[in-house]
């Protein structure tokens, strides 16, 4: 008996595992990144930010892994954190829009200006108000499975090149269903 129930409360802490996340024909070999691009011209990225403390920074006009140092960084990822290099977040221009009922092939145009935001400053300290965190967030948080799940909201950015691209957040899982491996999707707006 009491093995039994030292199972049931042990499996009941237990993480529950997202279905997981894979793009077909890449890995994590070389870097914290990979794309791949479908016949429509749309990438998928994927991003090993697993790391509690380690930023992953990414330039989309290079489509790869880049350092904080480097200029043309437009997002950093640390989990489920996603900063901008942009306001608070980073040195850059890099700014985003969101759109919160929308397909991602609706999304064909930039958005006004004024829709655009920044990561701002955290007037308590500490981090700063990062967009994609803002509000709901991008994420939804099941308490009762703990598991997150994207909203697929579609983001327009403006890199810190000053092109404008279109994004929807995918997915927070690997193919194991372990944490830290945000999956995106986009293509630069015309």
């Amino acid at each position: 008996m009491l093995r039994f129930l030292i199972l049931c409360v042990v499996s009941a802490c237990a993480p529950r595992l997202q279905p997981g996340f894979e793009i077909e024909g890449g890995d994590f070999t070389d870097s914290d990144v990979y794309s791949v691009i479908d016949d429509a011209g749309v990438d998928t990225t994927q991003v090993q930010a697993e790391d509690k403390v380690k930023w992953v920074f990414y330039d989309f006009e290079s489509n790869k892994e880049v350092t904080e140092e480097d200029p043309a960084w437009d997002l950093a990822f640390q989990r489920f954190n996603i900063r901008m290099n942009g306001g608070a977040g980073g040195p850059g221009s890099v700014a985003v829009a969101t759109f919160k009922d929308v397909g991602f092939d609706e999304v064909s145009e930039a958005p006004s200006v004024e829709q655009f935001q920044q990561d701002a400053p955290n007037p308590k300290g500490g981090a700063p108000g990062y967009v994609f965190q803002r509000g709901d967030g991008w994420y939804y948080y099941d308490l009762g499975k703990h598991v997150l799940t994207s909203r697929k909201w579609v983001y327009a950015l403006r890199s810190a090149e000053g092109t404008l691209y279109k994004m929807q957040i995918l997915n927070y899982y690997d193919s194991l269903g372990s944490s830290g491996y945000p999956a995106f999707k986009w293509v630069k707006l015309q």
